[in-house]
């Protein structure tokens, strides 16, 4: 748990390095009623800009983030592309143009009840041409294609969205020479659907009141149906003086919005904070 608790530090604070393709929404939902949906895309560089499109097949890790799967596990993963079409396949945008990419599914007449997931990448192409020198030898010249994908997730009669978040441990840590405070914990998947939401934790106020503003959020929370569970680390903004109790809230999030997932108060006492070193 410490590995991670550094790991995820180190990239807490560090911006999204792809801020030149803006993608809305970052997660495409198919439950049974819908046959199509639409992601927009806007350059927001001041370069024009091409990029390819197509799928990934990745499983979610426990500490969060994805894995390519293996030729053996895609035989056995639940799949969404091959009922999926999108388009266009490529797309070259000018410096604040915006393009729609539409997907229709059609779902086979055996499909068996489940949830089934691809990944819709998004990968920038370098057509720059080489420069003088590369043209020479001279030097070395690298292309990095950077790619971002989003989660397209098909549900067929389930939706039995039920998890459990697990008492937390507390963390006192120093980053960048100032003191962090850090609650882990789980989030126990324990339904046949994904689970996609914001955690949020708040401070006691009163006997039976919390504050209205969290002391820790973080924001697009997914726990996805391979996942048995979540690793979780948040942050909080300051911790009490005194003994006190803590709620850890997993609110839904967009066709889940408005809907607590699963919530949990507990017992924090500022001793608790432990130094992770």
């Amino acid at each position: 748990m410490k590995k991670i608790l550094i790991l995820l530090l180190t990239f807490s604070y560090c911006s999204n390095l792809w801020a030149s393709l803006m993608i809305a929404p970052t997660r495409v939902m198919f439950d049974d009623r819908t046959r199509s949906m639409k992601v927009s895309l806007i350059n927001a560089s001041s370069e024009t800009k091409t990029y390819k499109l197509y799928w990934r097949h990745l499983m979610q890790k426990q500490t969060g983030g994805y894995q390519e799967l293996t030729e053996d596990q895609r035989r056995s993963f639940p799949s969404a592309d091959r009922m999926i079409r999108f388009s266009p396949r490529a797309v070259t945008l000018a410096p604040q143009e915006r393009q729609t990419v539409r997907l229709s599914l059609r779902r086979p007449d055996n499909l068996e009840p489940g949830e089934y997931r691809s990944h819709l990448a998004f990968e920038a192409i370098d057509d720059a041409a080489p420069t003088k020198e590369a043209e020479r030898g001279v030097g070395i010249q690298v292309k990095i294609n950077m790619a971002f994908s989003i989660p397209v997730v098909v549900r067929h009669r389930v939706s039995n969205v039920e998890v459990e978040l697990t008492k937390p441990e507390f963390f006192s840590v120093m980053h960048n020479n100032e003191q962090k405070y850090l609650m882990q914990f789980r989030i126990i998947n324990k339904g046949n659907a994904s689970a996609f939401g914001n955690l949020k934790a708040y401070w006691q106020t009163g006997a039976n009141t919390f504050s209205e503003t969290p002391t820790g959020i973080l924001n697009n929370v997914s726990v996805f149906t391979e996942n048995p569970q979540r690793f979780m680390n948040l942050g909080l903004k300051e911790i009490p003086n005194r003994p006190t109790l803590l709620k850890l809230v997993y609110e839904g999030a967009q066709e889940m919005n408005g809907k607590i997932i699963d919530e949990i108060i507990v017992e924090a006492d500022p001793k608790s904070f432990s130094s992770a070193y």
